[in-house]
């Protein structure tokens, strides 16, 4: 009988022992993972997901990716990034939760300019400084006067700022 318990306690430490096993985030290879990835990236990683067509699996893995028919128009607000919630809740929510504000009715761009061009950024940026994406998809970080200096796309807003008032004077 106590063979057989000194056998299990045995089993047991080295399972804990064993790199690559148990319940931890993936990262022990040195690759990033989705986990580890901050919102603005996420949302940068959607939206070019979105801008090429693809929604997310409706089944599962086996009937990824599917591609829209035709060309897809920049999201025009919260509504059009809702179905990207199956591939990447944590950039929907973001948004969705307003911790990341977005200039709607814009994407991604290869142009020259793009690269200097705010796509969505935290909601503290302008406060604080912090992450931003760029039209071009890379991720920068800016302080509060970086961003306010920073090209923004025209004739856009996000959610969160007020349109221009109609008042008669």
């Amino acid at each position: 009988m106590r063979a057989k318990v000194a056998i299990f306690h045995l089993v047991l430490a080295s399972s804990f022992a064993l790199p690559g096993f148990g319940c931890g985030r993936g990262n022990q290879a040195g690759g990033e993972t989705v986990l580890d990835q901050s919102d603005v990236e996420q949302v940068g990683k959607m939206l070019r997901m979105y801008q090429k067509g693809l929604k997310p699996p409706t089944k599962g893995p086996k009937d990824y990716p599917v591609f829209k028919s035709g060309p897809v128009p920049p999201p025009r607000g919260t509504r059009d990034i809702l179905p990207m919630a199956k591939g990447f809740p944590k950039a929907v929510n973001a948004i969705r939760d307003r911790k990341v504000l977005l200039y709607w009715k814009t994407d991604l761009s290869d142009d020259p300019e793009a690269s200097s061009t705010i796509l969505a950024f935290r909601k503290d940026v302008p406060d604080q400084g912090g992450q931003v994406l760029m039209r071009d998809g890379t991720v920068k970080s800016m302080t509060a006067s970086q961003f306010q200096a920073a090209k923004k796309p025209e004739g856009t807003k996000t959610e969160d700022e007020k349109p221009a008032s109609n008042t008669k004077k």
